[in-house]
């Protein structure tokens, strides 16, 4: 259990997670609470955006620069 976000995981019971051999994560991408949030990530650049993100964040965690 990981008590630093406030919350006891209950994203530790998704399926996925501990019935696959390979790893897997999850990420929020922003919140569908605010207009302009919204508008971003349904806009092609917000959509690249999201992309470079998580291509930059895989290459970090194996090291690829």
């Amino acid at each position: 259990m990981d008590w630093t976000d406030k919350d006891p995981d209950i994203e530790s019971n998704f399926y996925l997670l501990p019935h696959t051999a390979c790893p897997a994560v999850l990420t929020e991408n922003m919140f569908m609470d605010a207009k302009a949030d919204c508008d971003f990530l349904l806009s092609p650049e917000g959509q690249q955006a999201l992309i470079d993100l998580h291509v930059t964040g895989i290459k970090f965690y194996l090291a690829i620069r």
